[in-house]
């Protein structure tokens, strides 16, 4: 704004010092077109700070729609992570169970096992005790009819 000032000086000055008509009517033209100029200046320096302050409110609500935006992805992700560690410790406890519950037939099975071994261990046991007592009987037999075929 300072050179066409200056230059609006220069032609207010330059009208007073020449005193020819023609010479004024140039001098109103220039300075009608420099305050024209100037308007012109003026205006677009306001609408050059307009667009800078709303260039300044759009990105400062980008700005904020970002952090809303990141928030809210934070929140989700969370929350899939938390659904994700829930399913797992559900997954987790239900493996658990079924372990327990597996456990819990093999050692009934087992113990059938053991029951049946012990139960066959018995019959093993009479069975060879019944098959020494015939072989005893079978030697005793066999002994006394030698014994009584020799006296006799």
């Amino acid at each position: 704004m300072a050179p066409l000032s200056g230059l609006k000086e220069q032609a207010a000055s330059h009208e007073t010092s020449d005193e020819g008509e023609g010479e004024r009517q140039g001098v109103d033209w220039q300075e009608k077109y420099l305050d024209k100029l100037d308007r012109d200046m003026s205006e677009m320096r306001d609408s050059l700070r307009h667009m800078a302050e709303h260039v300044e409110q759009v990105v400062d609500s980008l700005r904020g729609e970002i952090a809303s935006l990141r928030s809210e992805v934070k929140s989700e992700i969370n929350a899939f992570r938390s659904d994700v560690n829930n399913e797992i410790n559900a997954f987790r406890s239900e493996v658990k169970t079924e372990i327990s519950a597996l456990k819990s037939e093999l050692k009934g099975e087992v113990g059938d096992l053991h029951r049946e071994v012990r139960g066959i261990n018995k019959w093993v046991i009479g069975l060879v005790i019944s098959a020494i007592a015939g072989i005893t009987v079978i030697t005793v037999s066999a002994v006394a009819l030698v014994a009584a075929a020799m006296k006799g």
